[in-house]
């Protein structure tokens, strides 16, 4: 957004940042001052909206009337033919946010398996969906809290987060404020998440695998919860750990010695439930 300034000069077609309004990339949306930064015209789909009120971008005159009618029948594409909004009408606005948003969604797909390998399973295709259609952050592939607010959101559909224990007073997960405020949740100067502390909160469900990619983490607490399944092996990637509580929950499994979350050196307090893994007593002490 860049409308309601002073800066001016010629939009080129193609070139710039017109450059990212074309198919494979990912911008949905310019919006300028189009008396005073010149748009490409039609059939150019660079600019979406001009000034404060966010008109469409005027048309340039379609190409001479070949046929036998007195009307142009709409703005055309460079090959003449005409283009069409989304309820069949000829126009260009609609068009261009359909596609700005089909484009959007395919360019967070593509971020969101860096973390998720495939998008199997509800709670990932319910993460995926509310990153790209619900989330009011409305962010984009390069935003840098997409995968942070992805992952926590495959936390809540994972953990049964419509079910969780929270008070009044309490930020649940999944609105409009930044993650770093939301229940549980403690962040570093820079927004990444280091801490997710939600003993007692009535989480059910297996953790996803995809926790292990905050780096920065250094508290994990789902005390007295109703986790099922083992710890996952991506929980060895987090390498500032130093706080691990999987205790009274229904998690099981068989840990081994300078493996997975054993062999995390910073790792300094780790309580589970020993009578359910199979657990070196030099990684295990701290036992239901």
């Amino acid at each position: 957004y860049l409308y309601n300034n002073d800066m001016d000069g010629d939009l080129i077609d193609d070139k710039g940042v017109c450059v990212l309004r074309t198919p494979n990339q990912a911008l949905s949306e310019l919006w300028v001052d189009c008396d005073k930064l010149k748009c490409p015209p039609s059939p150019s789909t660079c600019c979406t909206k001009c000034g404060k009120d966010g008109t469409a971008p005027e048309l340039s005159p379609g190409p001479p009337n070949t046929g036998g009618d007195s009307e142009s029948s709409g703005p055309t594409t460079g090959d003449g033919s005409t283009i069409t909004t989304g309820d069949g009408s000829t126009g260009t606005g609609t068009n261009v946010d359909t596609l700005g948003e089909e484009l959007r969604a395919k360019a967070i797909k593509i971020k969101i398996e860096e973390v998720s390998s495939q998008i199997v399973g509800e709670a990932r295709e319910n993460a995926l969906y509310w990153i790209t259609n619900n989330d009011p952050m409305k962010l984009n592939a390069y935003s840098p809290n997409l995968l942070k607010r992805y992952i926590l959101a495959l936390l809540y559909y994972a953990l049964d987060g419509y079910n969780w224990d929270v008070k009044q007073e309490e930020i649940h997960w999944l609105n409009a404020l930044s993650h770093c405020y939301w229940v549980g949740i403690t962040c570093t100067y820079d927004g990444d998440v280091s801490s997710i502390e939600l003993e007692s909160r009535n989480l059910k469900g297996e953790l996803p695998y995809e926790i292990g990619k905050f780096s920065k983490l250094r508290i994990l607490d789902f005390e007295d919860n109703a986790l099922t399944g083992d710890i996952p092996d991506e929980v060895s990637e987090l390498d500032e750990l130093i706080y691990l509580n999987v205790f009274h929950n229904d998690m099981s499994g068989e840990l081994f010695a300078n493996n997975g979350v054993c062999a995390l050196e910073k790792l300094g307090e780790f309580w589970l439930d020993c009578d359910k893994f199979t657990c070196p007593s030099n990684c295990c002490p701290n036992c239901n």
